[in-house]
């Protein structure tokens, strides 16, 4: 029997004792009985309180456990899947995460990867008249393959959406694991103060 297990069945006598039951038999605890009092009773409610939440605890911790970190093999690299058509970042870190096992490594984000070709120079980001900051192709970018492309949505918002042809895909995946080394902790935070949205944003940029 394991810890969790333990606090289990030590929570299920002081549920039975709050209600002046005998864990063992299910039967009433005899009112002569010094633990037959409601102090008593009081005592086993917040224990089993007490306990419930360290249960809880200790459950999360087991399912969660620490995943390592990020990184695709030659063999992984092999079979992430590229197209012809130019597609957004977000595309092109879920196709990664798609052949690695999410359950035991942490996987990629369209953020970070944004971030890490901002850092490499492919992308700049740039502050528009109403004080928003976008992501767009520099001119190193653009001879890799990447495009900057002003589209509108369905209620008629504009927004640039920067894409990557195929060859800009297949360099991100073979060489994805020198590019996320170029995230620090430090890059992280700032990548926030620019974009505070989510890790989800990063195929489309309001304009």
């Amino acid at each position: 029997m394991n810890e969790i297990d333990l606090m289990k069945r030590a929570k299920f006598y002081m549920d039975a004792l709050s209600r002046g039951v005998n864990p063992l038999t299910g039967e009433l605890l005899d009112e002569g009985s010094e633990i037959a009092s409601e102090n008593f009773y009081k005592c086993f409610s917040y224990i089993s309180t007490v306990l419930e939440k360290e249960i809880s605890r200790m459950t999360v911790t087991e399912k969660k456990p620490k995943r390592e970190p990020f990184f695709l093999s030659d063999e992984k690299k092999s079979i992430v899947a590229v197209s012809d058509d130019s597609v957004g970042i977000n595309t092109v870190a879920a196709r990664i995460n798609d052949v690695i096992d999410r359950e035991r490594m942490r996987g990629v984000s369209g953020a970070k990867l944004a971030e890490c070709l901002v850092v490499m120079g492919y992308l700049k980001i740039e502050t528009l008249p109403n004080g928003n900051t976008v992501r767009i192709a520099t001119e190193m970018g653009k001879n890799a393959g990447v495009e900057t492309q002003k589209r509108t949505d369905s209620v008629g918002k504009s927004y640039m959406q920067n894409v990557y042809s195929r060859e800009m895909q297949s360099f991100l995946i073979e060489n994805i694991n020198d590019i996320m080394k170029h995230l620090s902790p430090k890059r992280e935070k700032d990548r926030a103060a620019y974009f505070p949205s989510s890790d989800d944003d990063e195929d489309y940029y309001g304009v």
